[in-house]
């Protein structure tokens, strides 16, 4: 049984839960949608407990996937699949393979090695000295054939043919492998090589292996669905065996005979495309909400800039003055709505990231890869009006500065690194930056499909705003590209219907996409904003962004940055009367009465210290004037916290540091 699971769900848990248990789905499940607004939940029902606990084995994908690696204990279990969006990229890639003359050289001196060994006197076991010529004389021929291939794109059965020209044919096959695994292990024996392994054989071997699994008909109908690119690199010529379908490797799987398999990703709708995508009939399909309220993510998508230039971020449209009408824009928006915290700019590609932010008046990244971008933002000591009164400077100045410059009033710039190992020196600091700049916050930018994109939580404060910067489509002339779209509409012609190559293609784009917009809003108390700068986004096609989004249209940068303002004084206000609690044990106060309707009572034994009253001897009636409020830690030293608790906010006029927040 197979079951697909979308937005990661409570139901998706349940279904987890139940199944992990030791329970097949025979007794009564129920999807329950409560009157609420909330998403739908799983319930399950039965008269006999629960009592057995299977053990649990946590892997990487390719120890499920690859028959090489994959342990004998998938019978009778249940397989989960978590971030279930890239199982079609694994599964795909699982089932390619890649042959070239540098790996046959690599195994003709193995064999060499071997031979001298043997003529030396050493000993053979199982190979002989005969043996080892013939396998030399096999290696040969292939090498032969392989550089006499053709440089460009083929059809899988152009793989085949060229191992079938060097004497490789899928019925002597197995017992060349049989053979290679013999010398594999006199040469691990006895140390013949200087590393005492062989990965030219070992790895040839393990290619023979997963190529001719199949036989006749089986393998042919297989062949199929794979595509043959040859190139060349350096001085060697290189073939790879590209799988166009995920479902090759999956059937494999399901041959093991598990109980169950569960998908699960906040990134699988449409439901029905990632079922055909990877071949597989799913008994249950389960789609939660999220659990967000729609009224708590602001969205839209502004086709137009700041100086009213058409957003397009694609290769033919980019120049000095796309992405410079790109950085106006979003400085516009963050700082027209005074947004404080953390905001999140994606980008298609790498290349497109390093181009727009150099082209922003940073430096160049591209080649950088021992430490992450930072810029300093350049408000650094100034105080709120300070700020702000720098920041019209660059608004209205008679020369527009560079975009990094407004950035910098009032945020710290951060730019993704290709090496992930940087990524946690990063994060701190960018977490650092949301919390320390009390007027801005930083801004990360980042890659869709990128490191970032997946699985990062960045919630509350961290990540206030999510701006999508286009769309993270391949390039349409990539040979895989091609071959696959062209695969897809061929099946979708033969069921009657047209166009699944290109939903296919867009598909793609957006499940970046919508992984890179989930980072926004992390919890049920979350609230945040999603930016699309492109006119793409615009066309009211969006049937393929994820359904917790809100609705939205197009609409001028006016429009979106005084509803984006208006937005984010709405949340701030409802954080502030929401009475979430700080992890601050004692609050003081120092009211302010300037009228009579305004009536503060200081409860008898009220504990003071320069006018500071604590808050649990104080009452509060129709305070409409702000008070200065400190906690306990700023008397003590420490650091001092926000208050939650009331309406409105802004600084009073109390000791260094204090907070005033008002009614």
């Amino acid at each position: 049984m197979s079951i697909q699971c979308t937005n990661s769900s409570a139901s998706a848990y349940l279904v987890v839960r139940l199944l992990v248990a030791g329970r097949k789905m025979t007794e009564t499940v129920h999807l329950k949608k409560s009157k609420k607004k909330s998403p739908p939940t799983l319930s399950y029902e039965s008269e006999t407990p629960i009592n057995y606990h299977p053990p649990l084995f946590l892997s990487p994908y390719n120890y499920i996937l690859d028959s090489s690696l994959r342990p004998p204990i998938i019978k009778n279990s249940i397989l989960i699949f978590d971030e279930g969006h890239n199982l079609s990229s694994s599964a795909s890639s699982t089932s390619s393979h890649e042959l070239s003359t540098g790996l046959i050289a690599m195994s003709i001196s193995e064999v060499d090695g071997s031979i001298d060994f043997l003529e030396s006197g050493g000993e053979s076991g199982d190979v002989t000295v005969q043996h080892l010529l013939i396998l030399k004389n096999v290696l040969l021929k292939l090498e032969e054939s392989v550089t006499l291939s053709k440089i460009g794109s083929h059809s899988g059965e152009y793989f085949h043919s060229i191992l079938s020209t060097g004497t490789i044919t899928p019925q002597k096959s197995p017992v060349l492998q049989t053979f290679l695994t013999n010398v594999k292990t006199l040469i691990e024996r006895n140390s013949i090589t200087n590393t005492g392994t062989c990965p030219g054989l070992n790895n040839l071997n393990k290619l023979l292996l997963k190529v001719h699994s199949k036989s006749g008909l089986e393998l042919l109908q297989s062949s199929s669905s794979y595509l043959t690119l040859i190139a060349n690199s350096g001085r060697s010529k290189i073939i790879k065996y590209i799988c166009l379908t995920p479902h090759i490797c999956l059937k494999e799987v399901q041959k093991e005979e598990p109980s169950n398999i569960i998908i699960t990703s906040g990134t699988l709708s449409p439901l029905d495309n990632t079922a055909s995508e990877l071949g597989l009939k799913f008994d249950y399909s389960l789609s939660g909400d999220h659990v967000i309220e729609k009224n708590r993510v602001f969205t839209t998508c502004l086709p137009r800039g700041l100086r009213s230039k058409i957003l397009k971020n694609t290769y033919m449209n980019n120049g000095p003055e796309q992405f410079k009408e790109l950085g106006l824009t979003i400085s516009g928006l963050i700082n027209k709505s005074r947004l404080k915290g953390g905001v999140m700019i994606f980008f298609p590609s790498y290349k497109n990231m390093y181009e727009t932010i150099l082209n922003w008046g940073g430096a160049d990244l591209k080649g950088n890869k021992t430490e992450y971008g930072l810029f300093n933002r350049e408000g650094r000591g100034l105080n709120r009006d300070e700020v702000y009164s720098k920041l019209g400077e660059c608004e209205n100045g008679g020369t527009v500065p560079c975009v990094m410059r407004r950035f910098r009033v009032r945020f710290d710039v951060y730019v993704e690194p290709r090496d992930g190992g940087l990524l946690d020196d990063l994060l701190k600091a960018f977490k650092g930056s949301c919390e320390k700049n009390i007027n801005g916050g930083g801004i990360l930018c980042s890659v869709m499909k990128g490191k970032i994109s997946e699985g990062l939580s960045l919630s509350d404060h961290f990540c206030r705003l999510v701006i999508i910067t286009g769309l993270p489509l391949s390039p349409r002339k990539d040979p895989i590209i091609k071959a696959t779209m062209e695969r897809i509409e061929s099946q979708g012609k033969k069921g009657g219907t047209q166009g699944r190559g290109e939903r296919w293609y867009s598909g793609q784009g957006y499940t970046g996409v919508n992984q890179a917009v989930g980072r926004v809003v992390r919890h049920v108390g979350d609230w945040g904003g999603v930016v699309f700068l492109d006119e793409r986004f615009g066309t009211g096609n969006n049937s393929m962004l994820s359904g917790w989004l809100p609705k939205f249209g197009k609409e001028s940068f006016q429009e979106g940055s005084e509803r984006l303002r208006k937005f984010v004084f709405t949340m701030e206000e409802e954080d502030q009367i929401s009475g979430q609690k700080n992890d601050v044990k004692e609050v003081w106060v120092k009211p302010v009465i300037r009228d009579e309707e305004e009536e503060v009572v200081v409860k008898k034994g009220s504990e003071m210290e320069g006018g500071w009253l604590n808050l649990k001897n104080v009452e509060t009636k129709r305070l409409t004037q702000q008070p200065v409020v400190k906690d306990v830690a700023k008397l003590d030293g420490g650091g001092v916290k926000t208050l939650k608790g009331f309406s409105g906010g802004g600084f009073g006029g109390g000791e260094r540091g204090s907070w005033g927040v008002g009614g």
